[in-house]
C-alpha cells in the first residue's frame, strides 16, 4: 500500500503563497516577466487554476511538484483558464522557460510536502 503524505498548506494557502512569492519578485528571465504581467492582469482566473491543480493533487506523491507542475503547465494548453485563449497559450509557452517561476513553485511545493518550514515562503 502506498504511503499517504499530509498536505501542509491548504489549497488556498498554497495558491496565495505561490502567487505572492512569484508576483512580488522581479527576477528571472523574459518568460518570467511575461508570466508576471499576465498573472497580475488575470489573477482571479490563474488563482482558480492553481487551486484546482492543488486540490486534485494525489496524496500518494511524496513530492507534490511531480503532480502539480505538469497539471499546472498542461492546463494552459488543455483548458480555458482565462477568458482570452491567447493568454493561455502564451502562459503555456512561457512556462517552458520561466526559471524563476519553477524555483518558486519548488519552494512552495517543498513547504507543502513538509520538507521546508513555512519561513521559506518569506524569502
Amino acid at each position: 500500500m502506498a504511503k499517504k503524505y499530509k498536505k501542509v498548506l491548504s489549497d488556498e494557502g498554497f495558491t496565495n503563497a505561490l502567487i505572492k512569492r512569484f508576483t512580488s519578485g522581479d527576477g528571472g528571465n523574459s518568460c518570467d516577466h511575461i508570466m508576471r504581467a499576465i498573472i497580475r492582469k488575470n489573477e482571479t482566473e490563474i488563482a482558480a487554476h492553481i487551486k484546482g491543480c492543488v486540490s486534485h493533487y494525489v496524496d500518494t506523491y511524496e513530492n507534490c511538484i511531480e503532480c502539480i507542475g505538469p497539471t499546472l503547465h498542461g492546463g494552459f494548453r488543455k483548458w480555458d483558464v482565462m477568458d482570452n485563449p491567447q493568454y493561455d497559450i502564451i502562459m503555456w509557452h512561457a512556462l517552458n522557460e520561466a526559471k524563476q517561476f519553477w524555483k518558486d513553485l519548488e519552494i512552495v511545493c517543498a513547504v507543502h510536502d513538509g520538507k521546508l518550514s513555512s519561513s521559506a515562503l518569506e524569502g
